[in-house]
């Protein structure tokens, strides 16, 4: 006669035994549940996204399990707004923002793993580059990180020099590793389009979580702090994007920047991505291309030869500095560059537009996944081909000849071709009858109709015209006949279903 739920953000299995009517009041994490209507096999929910108890009227004499991927479910279909988390990671609290998008389907949002700079916050991320809004008018789950101050040291992500954690420092890649489990723990996340995006300090941390996290990481986008780890453990290959402004003055591009974490060029940060993901270079030539219409944005793309389809981009910023491409966030000008927060910025592309289009092309190979995820994603595959091949055959069916197909031919007494599909030759014969059949019809209407309306005129005092139209002598309907494939305008006629073939006389 009770409902027992558990305080997580997700629900655990319930068994709930009602035997009368009963009203209970519970409150699950920051979603609430307004309403439940029990039936013998059933749960109908209705949810809320404010955090309140909740009051549920239960009339059933019934027992039902709830699974926690049916309950999770139900509130995937109304996401919440960004909200901060608190995760307590080797005796250590973290913080982190998430935000989830609606979504009517499961396994259908992509995930974005968010870090921003030293001593940056996640919500400063966010409002700078735009990505909040950003991510609100695509659809895109995320989570912004926050680091840690050590000491006298800013906020930060734990990577050194080579792209490699520092013994003394907190184990932010637990912190990230536990974090992705619980969003995945929410059905409606596909597990294979989780992303990793940062800038600066979060750029070099999203190298290190490459190399360290690649059976959970499908692809990872960096501004302002290209780095290759070494070792790198990655199990497959990495898709790598970058952004790079050529006149950085924190990270610089030409390498020999901070000795504790930046000793080597973007270029040579860059070729070791290129090689560990086996792409080759093309021979002959400059490697570099323009984007676009721009006049300060060249990149280098590699996508030959690339291991798992790793492409490995590299946009070079001539003229930027350590910023963000097309933030948000960046003081506006009249030139094509503007000013961000540490210095010129380029606004001549966008650096959200560029890692969507990156991450829709980028998904963790299959054999990344675990076995029972594989397994689930295979039956859902399967399951929509075969969707997929019944509308393909109803289409079929539905753009053949109107008439029913089961109705035997006239003057066929026993309709034994009833069913029979008709070969491609046979095929081509019925079209090239029915072409012949028009022009004859074509042909004799020439000739008839004059005849006839000379024996009209001639014995008219026998015969009375039906209707006559000012231009015309006789109102008379002629089909008009087009070659197969020609193409139709919406005027000519409102089937679009194929080439219009010669209209065929039917009983009616």
């Amino acid at each position: 006669t009770t409902l027992s739920t558990t305080t997580a953000t997700t629900l655990s299995q319930t068994t709930v035994t009602v035997t009368q009517t009963t009203v209970t009041t519970t409150t699950i994490s920051t979603i609430t549940v307004t309403s439940i209507t029990l039936s013998a096999t059933t749960v109908t929910s209705t949810y809320s996204k404010t955090s309140i108890s909740r009051t549920s009227s239960m009339t059933s004499t019934s027992t039902t399990t709830t699974s926690s991927k049916t309950a999770t479910g139900f509130l995937c279909r109304f996401g919440w707004q960004p909200r901060s988390e608190i995760l307590d990671v080797n005796a250590a609290k973290r913080r982190y923002l998430s935000y989830m998008p609606a979504s009517e389907h499961s396994a259908d949002l992509p995930l974005w793993l968010l870090f921003p700079g030293t001593d940056e916050t996640p919500e400063f991320l966010l409002d700078y580059t735009g990505f909040g809004s950003f991510a609100e008018k695509h659809g895109i789950a995320y989570a912004a990180f926050e680091g840690v101050a050590q000491q006298e040291h800013q906020r930060y992500f734990n990577v050194g020099l080579h792209a490699q954690p520092l013994d003394d420092a907190p184990d932010d890649v637990a912190f990230v590793r536990r974090v992705i489990d619980e969003m995945l723990g929410w059905p409606c996340i596909d597990q294979r389009r989780v992303h990793c995006a940062g800038f600066s300090n979060g750029g070099r941390f999203c190298a290190l979580l490459a190399s360290e996290l690649s059976r959970k990481i499908a692809s990872v986008a960096i501004v302002a702090g290209l780095r290759y780890p070494e070792p790198n453990k990655a199990e497959h290959g990495m898709p790598i994007l970058a952004f790079h402004g050529t006149d950085d003055q924190v990270n610089p591009w030409a390498g020999n920047g901070n000795p504790t974490y930046w000793k080597s060029s973007v270029i040579s940060a860059f070729s070791k991505w290129a090689v560990s993901n086996g792409c080759s270079v093309p021979s002959g030539g400059s490697p570099w291309h323009r984007v676009g219409e721009t006049k300060h944005v060249e990149k280098i793309e590699l996508s030959e030869g690339c291991t798992d389809g790793a492409t490995t981009v590299l946009v070079k910023l001539e003229g930027a500095m350590h910023t963000w491409p097309g933030a948000a966030g960046a003081e506006a000008t009249n030139s094509g560059t503007q000013k961000g927060f540490l210095g010129v910025c380029n606004r001549e592309i966008s650096a959200n537009e560029m890692m969507r289009e990156f991450f829709d092309r980028h998904h963790l190979p299959m054999s990344m996944l675990p076995a029972s995820v594989f397994t689930e994603i295979q039956a859902k595959n399967a399951a929509k081909t075969s969707v997929s091949k019944r509308t393909q055959h109803s289409h079929k069916s539905n753009s053949a000849d109107p008439r029913p197909e089961a109705l035997p031919s006239k003057g066929s007494e026993s309709g034994d071709d009833m069913g029979k599909s008709k070969s491609p030759a046979e095929k081509e014969t019925a079209i090239l009858t029915g072409h012949v059949s028009a022009v004859v019809g074509i042909l004799a209407t020439g000739v008839l109709l004059p005849l006839v309306w000379f024996l009209v005129r001639r014995y008219s005092s026998k015969c009375r015209i039906v209707s006559v139209t000012p231009g015309h002598e006789m109102l008379v309907a002629e089909p008009a006949v087009e070659s197969v494939g020609t193409p139709r305008t919406l005027a000519q006629s409102t089937d679009l279903r194929g080439p219009l073939l010669p209209t065929e006389q039917t009983d009616d």
